[in-house]
């Protein structure tokens, strides 16, 4: 794929060499240098919004997680169902680890599988409380409900760092539009009281 990216941008210097001259040998830096990198670049930034789309949905999974396994229901079990009754993007997930079980994939692997699946903040956490459920049974419910009451915090600073984010962007907005039309509106009506 990147050396793709580097001949086709050679090859857009080399016809674009008569029409621009110089500047095609710029191009010819340029082209290649950014079609290497957007795919990166877009990928990272599907990553990060899948992982803020998860975030928020996690602690309900988890507190649903914490039921399930609570009634009794083992680790497989509780992903299928969780997951059957959870339509995000980590009821998908959950669906997807389940059916990997069903079709003979370890509990151990399938649950790894999740936890790289899953680029939410918390999701390796709750990973390693399901594999420490698995492996050595006991309940998990006092450290699920501790996640997700963690993981309630952390979705409420995320939401108040995008708000303080904001802020400054309104205030561009005001100073840079607002401002200089009721400049304008004021001037308008002194020249208009001459």
């Amino acid at each position: 794929m990147r050396g793709a990216a580097f001949v086709l941008g050679i090859a857009v210097a080399i016809v674009l060499l008569p029409v621009l001259g110089a500047g095609a040998v710029v191009l010819a830096v340029a082209v290649p240098g950014l079609l290497v990198l957007l795919p990166d670049v877009l990928v990272s930034r599907r990553i990060r919004l899948r992982g803020t789309v998860m975030l928020v949905e996690l602690p309900d999974v988890v507190d649903l997680l914490r039921i399930a396994l609570r009634s009794g229901r083992s680790v497989p079990e509780t992903l299928a169902r969780v997951g059957a009754h959870h339509p995000g993007a980590v009821g998908a997930e959950l669906r997807r680890a389940a059916a990997e079980m069903r079709i003979g994939v370890p509990t151990d692997r399938a649950l790894v599988g999740l936890g790289r699946r899953c680029p939410a903040e918390g999701a390796a956490e709750v990973v390693a409380l399901l594999l420490r459920t698995h492996r050595h049974g006991g309940s998990a419910s006092a450290g699920l409900q501790a996640l997700a009451e963690d993981l309630r915090a952390r979705r409420a600073r995320a939401a108040i760092d995008r708000a303080s984010r904001a802020a400054p962007k309104i205030q561009l907005v005001v100073a840079l539009l607002l401002v200089p039309a009721a400049m304008l509106l004021i001037a308008a009506a002194l020249l208009q009281m001459r």
